[in-house]
């Protein structure tokens, strides 16, 4: 008998490329409290106490360690010297978190412990040992189960047939156990093994779906879509690409890891962490949307992850379950199935209309599901509609709103037993927080006092309304105080073009369509930007071959895009390393392009800039070698693996775009090599 061989060769594999992409979208604390210290030695206290609230912030939701410990004893010392106001700001972070701990209390004497451990999780923010001894009673209040005992029930699978692909007769080739639970599949791959089912149809151009549910939804779970299936010749396994879904109960989030699988060879693609958000009968939906070479894998409405592989990728379609050395619950699947590709959404308004209709969906979608579930199961009706009341506050202001969120309120006060005394509570931090935030604005710190408000805003964003618009402006008066006075600071770094001129000035149009550049004196410059408008220039071909260089860029307005080309092997296949300014602030990603229309996004982050500085000068630098790609602009780091990439092909140039209303010039200088 053939052996099928799919599961991962380790979780130890696994385990290091999580942490790897966790490390990219995560900043360490340490590396927080240190960049602090440097910001304090500057003379600049606000900004160093945003950065060490930060640190704090993210030192809450880790678990007690003597590096962690240790830092955050640090990021307290350093508040306590340089902040006056921080025994003010202890002490109703203290009174924040005590009363939390008491909501905690309340909902754990109603037996609605996950409410509980939210509320729980929430005072850790403040004060991290307020909670200490309700956590305890918490734990010992949850069911225990017994050797032997029955899984914790979950909802009913609804009544039905199976959909076509999950019936075995439309199989090519199943591996364990699977049996039939109402209109779901039902598997738990034995640890250190894997499940598979593998069936008969075949994708081209299509969206692939499948639902799934953990049976234990706070236990270890994985759950695998696969796709492009295929036996290689000289092969014994199936071939293809599998999105590999695994929960980590610690941070309540999935690792989304998309392998791709040739023979016995296993290739890390791209990985991500997301937050499920489960329908109201608890199935998540995860889909691989596949267009030529290009993939886009999605797990419920978290971030899509995109690769390009090195053909088109066709074959059949499976799932599997099991990861070797780790345990999983059993996990039930339904609705498989090759869909239509949805339409590309091409423009910025389409998409706005797109996303507040797919908003509008979801809190109808949730009002519905908590109104099933409100009489026999009202804890997650009560959850499904604070998440309702999330989406409400995120639409633009009017009647609809307003209307929308008194129906949910009464709903709510239905549902919750504690809706009341919860309102109140709430409404009381946030009087807190916003005393709080006034003493800093007299002080002059408007940014930290803008991030009290906010978080008073959170609590009751009706009653902080007023308040954060003033917050707001307030900062908005800063920036443009700032900005005059210290406009030596946003004028172009000190270079006489020297070197930028060597590479570009007898460059080239790199890409067929859009507009060249022209290089003036110590500017390289991409004029008469429209929206779309694309610019691009690179150096004759006759330049040497470079891993690390670096430019300044000028971006003088939102929708501005400016950056460096890496790794280019023609117009259609290259790299680009862009600063983007939208409207909240500056965004570093990475991306590929891979055809003609076809681009695949590597890595992003935000960019820590108040927002004076934007309209002036900022550094990016690129080096691309055998390793992979960093890329930096300030404290922000990329870093993307040559696994990701493909051959490292050398060729460079510069890049801009525009995605609003223009015309606008985005303006390149002091261009440097090997630093």
């Amino acid at each position: 008998m053939r052996m099928h061989r799919l599961a991962l060769t380790t979780t130890l594999l696994v385990s290091t490329l999580a942490a790897q992409a966790e490390k990219q979208e995560k900043v360490e604390p340490l590396t927080l409290v240190s960049r602090a210290e440097k910001l304090l030695q500057q003379k600049e206290v606000e900004d160093a106490v945003l950065v060490l609230w930060q640190a704090l912030d993210l030192l809450a939701t880790l678990p007690s360690h003597p590096v962690h410990d240790s830092t955050a004893v640090s990021a307290r010392f350093l508040l306590n010297e340089n902040d006056p106001r921080e025994a003010q700001r202890r002490a109703v972070f203290a009174s924040v978190g005590k009363q939390e701990v008491e909501l905690a209390a309340a909902y754990r004497g109603k037996k609605w412990l996950d409410t509980a451990e939210g509320r729980l999780d929430v005072a850790d923010r403040y004060d991290r040992d307020a909670g200490a001894k309700e956590r305890a009673a918490l734990e010992a209040a949850k069911p225990k189960s017994k050797p032997g005992a029955a899984a914790k029930e979950v909802p009913k699978p609804a009544a039905g047939k199976l959909s076509p692909l999950l019936l075995r007769a439309n199989t090519e080739w199943v591996h364990g156990e699977w049996k039939e639970v109402g209109d779901a599949l039902e598997c738990q791959a034995p640890k250190g093994d894997h499940l598979e089912w593998v069936t008969k149809a075949t994708h081209g151009d299509h969206e692939i779906v499948v639902e799934f549910r953990p049976v234990e939804p706070t236990q270890d779970h994985n759950a695998i879509l696969a796709v492009g299936l295929g036996i290689r010749e000289g092969s014994a396994n199936y071939s293809g690409y599998r999105l590999q879904c695994d929960y980590d109960p610690p941070s309540k989030e999935y690792g989304l890891i998309l392998w791709a699988i040739r023979g016995m060879t296993f290739e890390n693609l791209v990985a991500a962490w997301v937050k499920g958000t489960p329908s109201a009968d608890g199935f998540h939906r995860v889909s691989i949307q596949v267009r030529g070479p290009r993939l886009r894998a999605q797990m419920d409405q978290g971030a899509p992850i995109e690769v390009a592989t090195p053909a088109d990728v066709r074959g059949k379609v499976g799932l599997l379950q099991g990861v070797s050395d780790a345990s999983t619950c059993a996990v039930q699947f339904r609705n498989l199935r090759v869909d239509p590709l949805p339409p590309d959404r091409s423009t910025d308004g389409e998409r706005r209309t797109s996303d507040e209709a797919a908003n509008q969906d979801a809190i109808a979608k949730a009002v519905a599901d908590a109104k099933e579930l409100i009489i026999k199961k009202p804890e997650p009706a009560s959850q499904l509609l604070r998440e309702a009341l999330g989406r409400v506050a995120a639409m633009s202001a009017g009647v609809l709103r307003t209307n929308l969120q008194k129906s949910i309120d009464q709903m709510l006060v239905q549902a919750d037993p504690l809706a009341a005394r919860r309102r109140k509570t709430e409404q009381g931090i946030a009087t807190e927080l916003a005393t709080l935030a006034d003493a800093y604005g007299k002080a002059g710190l408007y940014r930290v006092a803008l991030e009290l408000v906010e978080r008073a805003a959170a609590y009751d964003p009706e009653g902080q309304a007023a308040r954060l618009a003033a917050a707001r402006e307030a900062v908005a008066q800063w920036n443009l105080a700032q900005a005059k006075a210290r406009a030596n600071e946003l004028a172009p770094p000190a270079d006489d073009g020297a070197v930028l001129r060597t590479w570009f000035e007898k460059g080239r149009q790199f890409v067929s369509y859009g507009l060249p550049f022209a290089v003036n004196g110590a500017i390289a410059c991409a004029e008469g930007l429209t929206a779309g408008t694309v610019a691009s220039w690179a150096p004759p071909l006759r330049m040497p071959r470079v891993e690390k260089y670096s430019v300044y860029v000028n971006l003088p307005a939102v929708g501005a895009n400016g950056g460096l080309v890496f790794d280019a092997v023609n117009s259609t296949k290259f790299g680009v390393v862009c600063l983007e300014r939208h409207s909240k602030g500056m965004r570093l990603y990475a991306s590929l392009r891979a055809g003609e229309s076809s681009w695949v996004p590597l890595a992003q982050r935000e960019v820590e800039m108040d927002a004076w500085r934007r309209d002036g000068w900022h550094q990016i630098t690129v080096e691309s070698s055998a390793a992979g790609l960093t890329a930096t602009c300030g404290n922000t780091k990329l870093q993307v693996p040559r696994a990701q990439l493909g051959k490292a092909a050398g060729e460079i140039g510069l890049y801009a775009f525009h995605t609003a209303d223009g015309p606008v010039a985005v303006q390149f200088c002091a261009f440097a090599v090997g630093k």
